[in-house]
């Protein structure tokens, strides 16, 4: 369930996003998607997760502007901790659930570039 002040929040965001969508379109810059930065944190402790953000904000707002929520990137400190010191999580450590997160928004991303290719020229 959501409450008032997540809506709240989640229509901060939408508006915020639109008037970017509307930038981009104007300037015949293709969207392809939304990305769902901090979808969730992961305890290093315990591995618990919680949707200190609230829970599927993204993929609502893409369904409901007809794009694709293209992937979600956690906030664990893993990331925060490696991304100051210059060395990327998909490098540092690639067969973890973070690499394995920005690998597969890359896929989306990569996956989606043929259709806008005719934007692009």
């Amino acid at each position: 369930t959501h409450t008032h002040t997540q809506m709240e929040k989640e229509n901060g965001l939408k508006s915020t996003f639109i008037r970017g969508v509307t930038m981009y379109n104007k300037v015949s810059v293709p969207v392809l998607g939304i990305v769902q930065n901090m979808s969730h944190y992961v305890c290093p402790n315990c591995q618990h997760v919680s949707h200190v953000f609230g829970e599927g904000g993204a993929a609502r707002l893409a369904q409901e502007l007809g794009l694709e929520c293209l992937g979600d990137i956690p906030l664990t400190q893993s990331i925060r901790e490696l991304s100051d010191a210059g060395k990327p999580v998909v490098v540092s450590q690639p067969d973890g659930p973070e690499a394995q997160a920005y690998l597969r928004l890359a896929e989306s991303v990569l996956a989606k570039l043929p259709e806008k290719t005719d934007e692009f020229g």
